[in-house]
């Protein structure tokens, strides 16, 4: 996991690089003067029609992430991507919008791992295998919690507690009906892969 340490930043810095190489062609283009038979004269002025030629959207984006560790974590992007001979533009966006989709369901995940109660997770596992239920089915699961650790429970109530799981996508309501959603599936899928406890606190 260390290359996720900096999860969605450093992929929208290798998405915004793909539209940055176009920057030095227009450029180019924005101080061409004369096109002739001998080709094309340029200027050296930074004007067009006295207006001042601004940054791009795109350079203004990376200069706001702007620091060595990042421009470090970009060469390391791009050396992959060349390595895996992955070198025109369509197919590097839909890599690196893979990419970056999975690294924000990553941090997502992480987030949603240090907040969830271990009830929680195993109302989930519950719903996983039962499919669509009463919400009052899940209660046992929050009583039980509640027993545990009364004091986290003490001004807790239950549908704060499912509140918790549906706010997090993790399940569906549809009237007292509950269900566990795609993102609850792949969270507990994803707890399990990273060999993580499914035993907590609450």
């Amino acid at each position: 996991m260390e290359f996720l340490a900096w999860p969605a930043v450093v992929l929208i810095l290798g998405i915004v690089a793909i539209f940055v190489f176009k920057l030095p062609l227009t450029r180019f283009l924005d101080r061409a003067q004369k096109i002739g038979k001998s080709g094309i004269e340029v200027g050296a002025g930074a004007q067009v029609s006295g207006v001042e030629v601004k940054p791009s959207p795109a350079d203004e984006l990376l200069k706001a992430f702007d620091n060595a560790l990042l421009l470090e974590r970009e060469k390391f992007i791009r050396t992959e991507l060349e390595r895996l001979h992955i070198d025109s533009s369509p197919d590097r966006e839909r890599v690196l919008i893979r990419l970056l989709a999975a690294l924000a369901l990553v941090q997502t995940f992480e987030r949603t791992y240090t907040l969830i109660w271990g009830s929680q997770i195993s109302a989930l596992q519950s719903l996983n295998s039962a499919g669509s239920v009463h919400v009052d089915l899940l209660r046992p699961w929050y009583d039980q919690g509640a027993a545990r650790e009364p004091e986290l429970y003490a001004a807790y109530t239950f549908e704060q507690w499912l509140g918790f799981l549906e706010a997090s996508l993790l399940i569906a309501r549809t009237g007292d009906s509950a269900t566990i959603s795609v993102g609850g599936r792949e969270f507990l899928k994803y707890v399990l892969h990273q060999g993580y406890s499914l035993y907590k606190l609450g």
